[in-house]
């Protein structure tokens, strides 16, 4: 970037602050048609938004989400825009001018992309926009916009990152002259391309932002000063009390940690130590009236008060840590804590802490109002907007313009309910933001962005409550998928819905240990929501059937956001102890930030972990981190050696890496199947015929159930080499009972017997003292692999089962006890009529004749060919 015209340095911003200094009134002579600073950036004139959406109908416009014949809301009138021959992605030729993902254009080379501001009169303005860029396409952006007749060339901007957090803001000053209401302005790009997202124009700050005479009301955020009381005794006993422990029990560590000196307390990264400090700490100065955490609290707001930052960029790009992500966290959790303590505050505190508030979140704002929406930022938008927009609730009565942050916010609230990605996991930590302004808005306004969107919560807690694991504890890990987000989910159904098995999720599951609640690092108001929101009064309802299922897929629901619909589930019960579950998760997969192998599962029983699916490893970015996020790291078959499509492979770019089909659901068996031949294509392998990769769910009387695995892998007709590998905790032992037949021992035993083919050679390999993989290799190389796997999962108490393997003309299969599963590999027709039996479950169809057909059953008799 070159370099710009500073309005102050580090000392003088830290000097103003420290003197209650409004920042914005020291730049009277700031020069126009030049980068800025976002602190001159004022009250609002227009927005627009580039690319392929929200263009009025003249314009060519044919998407309006908002149903309102206009651009976003908050727009004034119309805007004539476009760019130069229009390189559409696949979102927009998939969805006629696109979708929310794809709110950009791209400026190429001397091609420009164009547009009209409207503004209401002459005087100077404030002109931002965001400019990101592709990976290997390093690139300048060069903007211009028309003055009194004249094309006015703007201030070059270069070293574009490419990244979420590290995107250039552009903030320009420019001057409109007296008879001019539209400014019409361009950019293009100076070599390579550039992405260009919504831009911003808003007269600049002339006078000083905050209120001469505010009356504020506080607290406002998740309670009021009369709840207090009530707050104290409902943290006494119960999921409250399990929370408020938590917090209680990391007051010696965040002051231990402050007051050394500590590099731990201060880090701007992933540990999020700094939110978790102010916010809890000033939640038990509430509930305490210790002045002792008053002063902590304090100390911790002018530590971050002194921090460096770079006044022009967005993001401090000097070490790369303390990103958009970082300032969101830090200003939600000191919005917070001034709110909760404004009465406490001295005239100084307050002015420094609340002029903290004010820069920041004008900073944050124009990150999201130039880029929100970004289906792939699905936790980025909410963090980013709960700062800023909380902010605004506790600054509601002092300053000018918190209402467009909280308006800004509550736009967002929606598109990443709607369009969450990976299951809970990274990608969603946003969602529990969007639920923390949701909760503060109704308590400070009373204003209830929830009751819309009522069946949309119970769907997704449907969902989570459904992958409920057996022991207790947790859920399946799929690529990062977390449990912490979840507790918040079941307290706001719970709270605004009456939900009575949320309440038991969140009694029983969530919050049933103190150590459980100290998993909660992301989300710095978990616990205190805890606290505040738990209705002690709501009874509660256990989970089971009708509402949850015991078989279900997710594939066709369509109150969740995609990437979450691959998700199926069957298990025995609800029981905590003696369930026992299957998932398995196929695609299309939709968010990156995981693994993208199809076909993967999770077995759970008698309150043990039997298989498992993580991606873990070492700090991100690490040797272990990416190898453990690769196919090799998980339950699947490898073909000469190779697997699925690596992770750092951009498979995420076309989101379909295979899918699952439809659930075949009764009370004996479940079966379903993964298709996941792109994802072997996609990785080493170039080509792959086929990848199919089935599930029987058999269930027997008493809660038992075993699983059958078949897989049938062909990439072309010559002889290959198949490894079935079988990942399991590190903390079970692997016992070899024979040729077909190896037991997994912890608290229940897992026997994993091998039937196709009939002698398997044996492997153990442990990885980075984590995950254990069982691997089963075929001796024969093949060109086509099948694999069929019993997994029977036993208690120490149960024997292990019987399993004879049978083949009869082109029957090939298994018996167990009274019980019969037979296979038959695809070769021409072969139905049900040509077999005689008297099967519980005699036959599933599949359409395919390529693919494998299943006879299920528990019978007496069976005949076939004779």
């Amino acid at each position: 970037m070159p370099e710009r015209t500073v309005i102050t340095t580090t000392a003088r911003v830290l000097a103003a602050l420290a003197m209650g200094i409004a920042i914005c009134s020291a730049a009277s002579a700031q020069a126009v048609n030049t980068l800025v600073s976002p602190d001159l950036f004022g009250e609002q004139v227009d927005v627009v938004t580039p690319g392929y959406m929200h263009w009025t109908a003249a314009s060519g416009d044919v998407v309006d989400p908002d149903g309102d014949a206009n651009d976003f809301g908050n727009n004034f009138g119309d805007h004539a825009g476009g760019v130069d021959n229009p390189r559409f992605t696949s979102h927009a030729t998939a969805y006629a001018q696109g979708n929310v993902a794809d709110e950009f254009v791209y400026a190429q080379g001397s091609d420009r992309a164009y547009w009209e501001f409207n503004v209401p009169g002459p005087g100077q303005y404030v002109f931002a926009t965001r400019y990101w860029r592709e990976l290997q396409d390093p690139t300048t952006a060069i903007a211009s916009y028309q003055s009194g007749g004249q094309w006015i060339d703007l201030p070059p901007v270069s070293n574009i990152g490419h990244w979420g957090g590290f995107g250039n803001l552009g903030c320009y000053l420019i001057e409109v002259p007296p008879g001019q209401t539209t400014v019409p302005m361009r950019i293009r790009a100076g070599g390579g391309r550039v992405l260009i997202y919504r831009l911003l124009l808003a007269k600049r700050k002339e006078t000083d932002v905050f209120l001469p005479t505010p009356a504020p009301t506080h607290p406002s955020m998740l309670f009021h000063s009369a709840d207090v009381a009530a707050m104290r005794t409902r943290a006494q006993s119960g999921p409250p009390k399990r929370a408020y422990d938590y917090m209680l029990g990391q007051m010696s560590w965040y002051i231990n940690s402050l007051n050394s000196g500590s590099s731990s307390w201060e880090s701007r990264g992933s540990s999020h130590h700094v939110p978790r400090s102010i916010a809890q700490t000033a939640f038990v100065y509430v509930m305490t009236g210790d002045d002792t955490h008053y002063n902590n609290v304090i100390k911790m707001i002018d530590k971050v008060i002194s921090w460096s930052r770079n006044a022009d960029c967005l993001v401090d790009q000097q070490n790369g840590n303390y990103n958009v992500l970082g300032r969101g966290r830090v200003t939600s959790a000191v919005a917070t804590a001034y709110d909760w303590l404004y009465g406490r505050m001295t005239p100084a505190e307050r002015t420094r802490t609340r002029d903290l508030l004010a820069e920041e979140a004008t900073r944050l704002y124009i990150y999201n109002e130039t880029c929100v929406g970004n289906l792939e930022s699905g936790n980025w938008d909410p963090w980013v907007g709960a700062g800023y927009a909380m902010a605004g609730i506790a600054l509601q009565d002092e300053h000018k313009w918190p209402t467009q942050w909280i308006e800004s916010m509550k736009r967002i609230f929606p598109l990443n309910l709607h369009n969450s990605g990976e299951d809970f996991g990274y990608f969603n930590n946003g969602f529990t933001k969007a639920i923390d302004f949701g909760m503060s808005l109704k308590t400070a306004t009373g204003e209830d962005l929830f009751a819309p969107e009522s069946a949309r919560l119970t769907a997704l807690m449907d969902y989570r409550m459904t992958l409920l694991e057996p022991q207790g504890g947790g859920y399946p890990t799929f690529g990062d998928a977390s449990s912490g987000n979840d507790p918040l989910l079941g307290l706001v159904t719970a709270t605004y819905q009456r939900d009575q098995m949320a309440q038991w999720y969140i009694n029983h599951l969530s919050c049933a240990t103190t150590s459980q609640v100290s998993g909660w690092g992301w989300n710095h108001m978990m616990p205190v929501a805890v606290v505040t929101a738990y209705d002690p009064t709501l009874g509660e309802e256990a989970p089971g059937t009708p509402r949850l299922q015991l078989g279900r897929t997710f594939a066709d629901e369509p109150l969740l956001a995609p990437g979450l619909a691959p998700i199926s589930v069957m298990r025995t019960g609800y029981g905590d102890s003696s369930d026992v579950q299957l998932v398995m998760r196929s695609g299309p997969f939709y968010a990156w930030h995981g693994h993208p192998c199809q076909g993967n599962f999770v077995l759970n029983a008698y309150g043990d972990h039997l298989v498992m699916d993580e991606a873990r490893g070492g700090t991100y970015g690490s040797a272990p981190s990416d190898f453990s996020k690769t196919a090799q790291a998980h339950s699947q078959v490898l073909v000469d050696g190779k697997g699925q499509v690596d992770y750092g492979v951009p498979v995420y770019y076309d989101k379909e890496a295979g899918y699952t089909g439809p659930l075949t659901h009764s009370s004996f068996v479940d079966h379903v199947q993964a298709e996941m031949a792109v994802a072997y294509r996609k990785g080493p392998l170039g080509t792959m015929q086929h990848a199919y990769r089935d599930f029987l769910f058999v269930r027997r009387g008493g809660g038992d159930a075993y699983v059958v695995v078949v897989d049938d892998l062909q990439t072309d007709s010559q002889a290959h080499s198949h490894q079935w590998l079988l990942q399991t905790d590190f903390e079970n032992g692997v016992v070899t009972g024979g040729a077909n037949h190896s037991i997994v021992t912890g608290s229940a035993d897992l026997d994993v017997i091998t039937v196709e083919p009939p002698a398997v050679q044996t492997q153990v390999a442990t990885h980075h003292d984590i995950w254990r993989t069982l691997t089963l290799t075929d001796p024969v190389n093949r060109a086509r692999g099948v694999f069929l796997t019993v997994l029977y999962p036993r208690t120490k108490q149960t024997p292990s089962p019987q399993v004879v393997r049978i083949a009869t003309g082109q029957l090939v299969g298994f018996r167990m006890g009274d019980e019969l599963v037979l296979f038959h590999k695809g070769q021409g027709s072969w139905t049900y009529q040509a077999i005689e039996t008297d099967a519980r479950v005699p036959y599933m169809e599949l359409s395919d004749p390529q693919e494998i057909k299943y006879l299920i059953t528990a019978a007496t008799t069976l005949k076939s060919e004779g």
